[in-house]
């Protein structure tokens, strides 16, 4: 449980962080397209706001992908393909022991 608080802890720090940089870059874009800014820095700050909001949706699809309801989904699609393996494996193994006495001929 500790380990859970530590990283729901460390998971809602960076979501505030990429939210509040977020901000801060578009603040920024916007002060230098409005301003006498340079061509470099309106670049600058252009690539730094899609670095963060590219963070940003990649952390949220992260979250979504790691809630009850994903996991949830996830295995109820998983479930069919990995009981269609597990009975193939066995009535293969059984089969090779059936097999295996007839195969040896008489002694």
């Amino acid at each position: 449980m500790v380990g859970d608080n530590k990283r729901r802890t460390f998971h809602l720090l960076v979501g505030a962080t990429l939210t509040i940089g977020t901000s801060v870059v578009g603040s920024f874009l916007t002060s230098s397209l409005t301003g006498k800014q340079s061509l470099w820095s309106i670049l600058v700050w252009l690539a730094a706001g899609i670095a963060v909001t590219f963070f940003y949706l990649r952390w949220q699809l992260r979250s979504q992908e790691e809630s009850p309801e994903a996991i949830k989904e996830r295995v109820s699609q998983l479930e069919p393909e990995l009981r269609k393996q597990v009975q193939a494996r066995s009535y293969g193994a059984r089969r090779q022991l059936i097999e295996a006495p007839l195969d040896r001929g008489p002694p």
